[in-house]
């Protein structure tokens, strides 16, 4: 995929790459960790929602700063020294659930900090990743990168869950840890010898504050169909909440599974995630009807999801997850093309913040009402209702909203300025 680019250009995609999938393959060990420390310490299915919430609250308030922040100086530095305050927080988690001081109220401060930090580190990583792809492929260049980063969501939580049942949760926050120090190491490979270009002074900080934080808003209202996929994606995020709630107790309580299963079930939706993204580095740049295989993998998602709360045996969860995760990635990278191929690098990183922001501001509610239906509904009809309402409001979207135009940007319209430093 790099080839013709470069020894430079390959040795910048790999080194990002790998920082980054290191740092998903400890995230995806430790989302399996914090899940059974939540049941561990309340059985609540409230509690989960609560925890999950938590993290997300900060991380929606803090975007736009983040954005800022990665429009306007080092890039490179800005992604070392966040990594590494990630790879603090999430080492005084691994501290306190050895020692056995950690209580909930301990453990939603804790996530709450982390993700502040991962609000700095986004848009940061995002506005990076656009700089060492190639120009002029980038379905197969997002393809690659997903399918890498997918794979470690595949093997992710394979071993955490076995690190959870033999180790205990504790060991798996410590590996968490140490995989943050990957991208950090990244960011200082990416600076030497050859560091990205220096900001460019529209996006320095000689321009107003207020300029700086609504240029990501300016754009956007020159893009109506990407602006009605940003709205699409945070509704169905808030609704997909369902998923990372109640799934636990579902394979947990209701169908006595163990910690290694869930690991496994939550591994096939990173393989269909795989299978997915590789076929896209394949064919994705053929394709035109972006918007509407944007809206089929979203729908397929949704229908994975009511899915899982009617299939009992292992072998059927894993292929009903198996089929969520191509759904997911489907949508995922023909998006991410869609954005690098539109959106000027000297504003990407407020854009990005700014589609993130409204694309997460429905998972705090979303996860709270997960956790409420699981306790008063049920978690059958929670994951049944939330899988059926992500397809009816995907088919309303591109029925009824500008989200169609989008069938048919392809590589005419890409929009490249100098990358910031």
């Amino acid at each position: 995929m790099t080839r013709g680019l470069g020894a430079r250009s390959d040795r910048r995609f790999a080194a990002l790459l790998a920082g980054t999938v290191g740092s998903r393959l400890g995230t995806a060990m430790s989302e399996i960790a914090l899940a059974w420390l939540v049941m561990q310490l309340t059985g609540s299915t409230l509690a989960m929602g609560t925890v999950a919430a938590a993290a997300d609250v900060p991380a929606i308030l803090l975007l736009i700063v983040g954005g800022v922040l990665a429009d306007q100086g080092s890039r490179t530095r800005l992604l070392t020294r966040v990594s590494s305050a990630q790879a603090l927080m999430a080492g005084v988690l691994a501290l306190l659930v050895t020692v056995h001081r950690i209580n909930f109220g301990g453990l939603v401060a804790l996530t709450a900090l982390a993700g502040g930090l991962s609000a700095l580190y986004g848009p940061t990583l995002s506005a990076l990743k656009a700089w060492v792809m190639p120009k002029d492929r980038y379905e197969a260049a997002v393809g690659l990168w997903e399918g890498a980063g997918q794979t470690a969501s595949l093997v992710g939580p394979v071993l955490g869950g076995l690190v959870v049942a033999t180790a205990g949760v504790a060991a798996a926050f410590w590996m968490d840890a140490l995989s943050f120090m990957l991208p950090a190491g990244a960011g200082l490979v990416l600076s030497r010898p050859s560091a990205p270009p220096a900001p460019t002074p529209g996006a320095g900080s000689r321009t107003p504050l207020r300029e700086r934080l609504t240029a990501g808003v300016g754009f956007l209202r020159t893009e109506p169909g990407m602006f009605s996929m940003i709205l699409l994606f945070g509704v169905t995020n808030g609704l997909n909440d369902v998923l990372a709630i109640l799934a636990p107790f579902r394979i947990r309580d209701e169908l006595h599974l163990s910690a290694a299963v869930f690991g496994v079930v939550m591994a096939a939706m990173g393989g269909g995630a795989v299978l997915g993204a590789l076929a896209w580095a394949r064919w994705g740049a053929h394709v035109r009807w972006r918007a509407r295989w944007i809206c089929a993998g979203l729908s397929a998602f949704g229908l994975a999801i009511a899915g899982l709360a009617l299939v009992t045996s292992p072998l059927l969860l894993a292929a009903t997850a198996t089929l969520a995760g191509a759904g997911f990635i489907t949508a995922e990278v023909l998006s991410q093309a869609l954005w690098i191929r539109i959106v000027p690098d000297a504003v990407r990183g407020r854009v990005i913040a700014v589609a993130s922001t409204i694309a997460m501001a429905a998972n705090p509610v979303g996860y709270v009402l997960a956790g409420v239906m699981g306790a008063t509904i049920g978690v059958v009809p929670g994951l049944l209702a939330g899988g059926a309402a992500i397809v009816a409001v995907t088919a309303a979207a591109y029925a009824f909203t500008p989200l169609s135009g989008l069938n048919f940007r392809g590589d005419s319209e890409v929009r490249i300025q100098s990358v910031d430093g």
